[in-house]
């Protein structure tokens, strides 16, 4: 029998004002290529802190343009190899919520 696989559907950072910035993903192999310093590491930190890195969000004591307070929670869609995508969140700003 062969074991389901983990694929990620998309990465998504709710901003404090309501918005979100999502990154989606298709099936197959996913790049992110860009010029330097344009957030690419960022969002795989996100993913990162998404399932489950137990240290802080990746822009705790960040200071430019107060990146820390710009976003209130990260999110995944995850699917276990079938069709059925699930959301996993991680919200800093919420009591004990991390």
């Amino acid at each position: 029998m062969r074991k389901p696989l983990l694929s990620i559907a998309y990465i998504e950072r709710a901003l404090s004002e309501g918005d979100a910035e999502r990154l989606e993903f298709e099936g197959g192999v996913n790049l992110l290529i860009g010029v330097p310093n344009t957030g690419k590491t960022k969002w795989m930190e996100t993913l990162d802190y998404v399932l489950g890195d137990p240290n802080e969000h990746p822009f705790a004591g960040e200071s430019e343009d107060m990146l820390a307070d710009k976003y209130e929670s990260m999110s995944a869609g995850l699917s276990f190899g079938d069709d059925v995508v699930y959301r996993v969140d991680r919200r800093w700003r919420q009591p004990n919520a991390k």
